[in-house]
């Protein structure tokens, strides 16, 4: 069944309310009138005192009844005159006929705070509970938590009594006492009844005990016989073994509570992050489709909104909030839409299964594309590779370079292709359909690498990772409602969450591990999910039909929403991105801020013809994700421009050490950079962010590592770079290898890296343990990283530049500066806005830059 189906739309719904007064709509007119007329027969038989009808009674005389009643009620009346008992103040509450009281109408949860059956210290269920994710119920979550645990502290010490289990309440064959009333509540713990044979006793581990701790506390005369006389003891009390000499003590506490209550009200707490509720900006967008299956919605790096109406396309500019009319197809409709990563460049599909490619910027259309027999609706760029789903069940490869309509056509999916996304970092393209198939493609390949059939509806929101490799997200529809998580590299479904509602969208943050969501039928909300725990950060609602259309902005601060209710919402659901000293850190910006004039300097130096190279020791990402990084901040650069230490360490290992045939893998220390340099580069590897090494270490490593049970006799290399996850187990391993002869590299041997404006610990830090290990000197040690000329050999050999008419800039003297010094380069510049401050840091050294500028944009003037 499609997605589109009439119970998805809340327009549909009909809803017949008992008004008073009214009947229920399926009693007909005729039933209503003789069950009334039976009712006015049955009211007519009276009733005998001995219980028996007479049916052929003679009417009651009224006055006579009315007398009777009279009479009746002053005999009451002289009753309640006479005292019975002793008087009382509280007012006697009358109940009327129309009024009855009754238990069950009662909330006692609520009414008397009680606690849960399940004994847990939680704030009591209610019938109406706040949405799990919401700020304020989270504080008063934990707000209730942690006044209970304090309440349990002060009075029970940490012991309170257990409940009865319910197998184990009491044999109703025990005789009670006449005067007492036994009342069968669970909730109450017992004290096991005395003289009882120890059979029918509950077990020890089971059986409640009395507290042990006194909630109230007297002082008999005679223990304290100054009491009386003076208010403050002549000497320090102390215990019958000699003075308390605990500083914690309560004796010499000036708190009203326990030394263990004020720990846990000084206790850090970890603040909720505020997401706002309500959307700050709210546009009305006519004619927005209500299909599910349509990809209307996108966010370009250039900060434009692009948004397909009917026929027509329309931009938002985020920065002045100007709307730009791009086209109008006349006899088509839009029926997707997406930007090209990096540029102006943006692709529409149609309703004639066409594509077309658009310059934004100049709104000109640049060339039209088919291939496709029916609608375009979902569409993917891969730099210049442009990927099409269609509802003909086919996908299209096209390379816009080229002037074929297409390079590869794949089919695999049985119905209508309505979810595509490339992941550039590992060549991979999810593709979703209306056959509940997810389906993962390995570059061009025109055979899918799997096919996942776990999803029971349509498959259309599909998103990558962008923090961790190989992870993939996709979501089914109204039939489904879950959202699974897959590992691409193993072909696993490594976990799901079922959300209650149809998964329209999904979209992974740029700055955190969290991932939004959006929902069709039937609460049509957009949920924040922090990953892999899948806890609701927040709910928001708002729109008032399927929120078929996300998009998320470049900064990753902002998402959009667009529905069938013709209105895109835009929610800061994400905080800005923690930077994490990636190289650059200090030259070209400061944690999140790009220093002023950077971007103009470069297109500068650019424009006068001079080639710009990007060189960094950081490896924790690859030169990959180092060109997101620099887009990211507003600096247009290719692959080809940078060179990293772990690229350099990886070129190093495949082209110039010479290892044996059978030791070439390389045991890691480092990050997921490190790894991605060595795949391509086809250099097998271990270790890095296995799951296996990020862990304590056991008894049985010692007895495994040490015996060589578990080393692997291929590692020839052991190369070690910046590792956040540096652990006993990793130097042990590194350890044994370097013992039996591996080859020990280091990305670099910067012992702190700048970040947010202070220092922290580097890739040297990281390696230094090992090198002492090792004995303590470098010379065994070889650094891939700046200032070793085997990374300025590696540079040159690439990019084939003449070393005097080039020149090195950095912040750092101990690596940038020396690196170009040593390298022989023509000249040095030193930027005092990272590590380095001023001319006093290299007074009296040998490595003096030849030039020094407080910022990078100086060099304008």
């Amino acid at each position: 069944m499609g997605e589109n189906h009439p119970e998805s739309h809340q327009t549909s719904s009909i809803v017949t309310p008992f008004m008073e007064g009214s009947t229920p709509a399926d009693v007909p007119a005729h039933q209503e009138d003789d069950a009334a007329s039976s009712a006015t027969r049955k009211r007519s038989h009276l009733v005998g005192a001995n219980g028996q009808d007479r049916e052929g009674s003679e009417p009651v005389d009224a006055g006579a009844l009315s007398r009777a009643l009279q009479g009746v009620e002053r005999k009451t009346q002289s009753r309640e005159r006479t005292p019975v008992g002793s008087p009382s103040r509280k007012r006697q509450r009358i109940y009327g006929d129309r009024f009855i009281p009754n238990r069950d109408g009662r909330d006692l949860q609520a009414s008397f705070s009680l606690i849960p059956d399940n004994n847990s210290h939680t704030t009591p269920r209610t019938k109406k509970r706040t949405p799990h994710g919401e700020l304020h119920f989270q504080k008063n979550e934990e707000a209730n938590r942690t006044f209970s645990n304090l309440l349990q502290s002060e009075l029970f010490n940490n012991t309170v009594p257990q409940p009865t289990p319910p197998t184990l309440s009491p044999d109703p064959a025990f005789p009670s006492s006449s005067h007492s009333t036994t009342i069968n509540d669970p909730s109450r713990a017992r004290t096991p009844p005395s003289g009882l044979p120890s059979s029918v006793l509950a077990p020890a581990s089971l059986t409640p005990s009395t507290p042990h701790k006194n909630i109230f506390t007297y002082m008999s005369p005679q223990h304290h016989r100054n009491v009386s006389a003076h208010l403050t003891p002549s000497r320090t009390p102390q215990s019958r073994h000699g003075p308390n000499m605990n500083p914690h003590s309560d004796l010499y506490s000036v708190s009203p509570i326990n030394y263990d209550s004020q720990r846990l009200l000084l206790s850090p707490k970890k603040a909720p992050r505020a997401v706002s509720k309500v959307p700050f900006k709210v546009l009305d967008a006519p004619d927005l489709a209500d299909d599910f299956y349509l990809n209307l919605v996108d966010w370009g790096s250039s900060n434009i909104l692009g948004v397909g109406l009917g026929s027509c396309v329309f931009m938002w500019n985020s920065a002045t909030g100007r709307v730009t009319k791009l086209c109008d197809l006349q006899d088509d409709i839009v029926t997707s839409l997406s930007w090209i990563q990096r540029g102006s460049h943006v692709s529409i599909g149609t309703n004639k299964g066409l594509v077309q490619i658009w310059d934004a910027e100049h709104c000109r259309r640049l060339r039209t594309m088919t291939g496709h027999s029916a609608r375009v609706g979902a569409l993917a760029w891969n730099d210049h590779i442009l990927s099409s789903g269609s509802r003909d069940r086919l996908i299209f490869h096209r390379d816009v370079r080229q002037p074929e309509q297409w390079l590869r056509k794949l089919p695999g999916h049985k119905q209508e292709v309505c979810g595509l996304r490339w992941n550039g970092e590992d060549g991979q393209l999810a593709s979703g359909g209306n056959d509940n198939k997810l389906m993962v493609w390995d570059k061009l390949n025109g055979t899918p690498l799997y096919k996942f059939s776990d999803h029971t509806a349509a498959v259309k929101a599909i998103a990558w990772s962008p923090h961790q490799h190989h992870l993939l997200a996709s979501g089914g529809g109204t039939a489904d409602r879950r959202i699974k998580f897959w590992n691409t590299q193993t072909g696993t479904c490594t976990s799901e969450v079922d959300t209650g509602s149809q998964v329209c969208n999904l979209a992974w943050s740029k700055n955190s591990n969290e991932l939004v969501s959006t929902h069709g039928f039937s609460q049509n909300q957009i949920v924040v999910w922090k990953y892999p725990s899948m806890t609701q950060v927040a709910s928001l609602t708002g729109h008032t039909y399927r929120v078929l259309y996300l998009a998320m902005s470049p900064d990753g601060q902002t998402v959009v929403t667009g529905a069938g209710d013709e209105t895109l919402r835009f929610w800061k659901c994400f905080n800005k991105r923690q930077r994490d000293g990636i190289g650059g850190e200090g030259v070209l910006w400061s944690g999140d801020d790009l220093f002023e004039g950077t971007v103009e300097t470069l297109e500068m130096l650019r424009s006068k013809g001079k080639q710009t190279v990007f060189v960094t020791n950081n490896s924790t990402k690859s030169r990959a994700d180092y060109k997101k990084k620099l887009e990211s901040m507003g600096i247009a650069a290719s692959v080809d421009e940078i060179f990293g230490s772990a690229y350099s360490a990886s070129v190093y290992i495949s082209r110039i050490l010479s290892l044996p045939s059978t030791q070439r893998t390389v045991f890691v220390i480092g990050e997921s950079g490190v790894e991605t340099e060595l795949d391509s580069e086809r250099v097998p590897h271990i270790g890095g962010t296995d799951p296996f090494y990020n862990r304590p270490i056991t008894r049985q490593d010692y007895t495994s590592i040490a015996s060589g049970t578990t080393l692997d006799p291929s590692v020839g290399v052991v190369l070690v770079g910046l590792d956040h996850n540096i652990n006993y187990l990793k130097l042990s391993y590194a350890f044994a290898y370097l013992k039996r002869g591996a080859v020990f590299l280091i990305t670099n041997a910067d012992p702190t890296l700048p970040s947010a404006g202070s220092l922290f610990p580097g890739a040297g830090s990281i390696s230094a343990p090992l090198i002492a290990m090792m004995g303590g000197g470098g010379e065994k040690v070889t650094s891939l990283g700046k200032p070793s000329q085997a990374m300025m050999d590696a540079i040159e050999g690439k990019f084939r530049f003449d070393r005097s008419k080039a020149c090195m800039v950095g912040d750092r003297l101990d690596t940038d500066i020396k690196f170009g010094i040593e390298g022989g380069l023509g000249g040095t510049l030193c930027v005092l806005s990272g590590v380095t401050k001023g001319e006093s840091d290299w007074e009296g050294t040998e490595v003096v830059p030849t030039a020094w500028v407080k910022e990078l944009g100086d060099l304008r003037s």
